[in-house]
């Protein structure tokens, strides 16, 4: 089998508040750029063997540890090139 390589996109869900992208902000504020928002989130990198569950596969190893569902969104980036 093939090696896959998977890139997650792990964001705050829009109605939860982002602490650290509000840290980020104010930093960013109080040194005179021009910012409206941030928002502070994670890339998680995964290379696995291609499978034809793929991508059931991947949201399952997600929920399990890669991101919290109650508090996070999880998009796959690559999503076009997975089987």
């Amino acid at each position: 089998m093939s090696l896959v390589k998977v890139t997650l996109k792990v964001m705050p869900k829009p109605e939860v508040l982002d602490s650290a992208g509000r840290a980020v902000a104010e930093v960013l504020k109080k040194n005179k750029f021009n910012l409206q928002s941030c928002r502070v989130g994670k890339s998680i990198e995964l290379e696995l063997e291609d499978s034809p569950n793929l991508k059931k596969d991947i949201l399952k190893m997600a929920e399990f540890v890669l991101y919290n569902p109650l508090v996070e969104q999880i998009e796959i980036l690559n999503e076009g090139e997975l089987s």
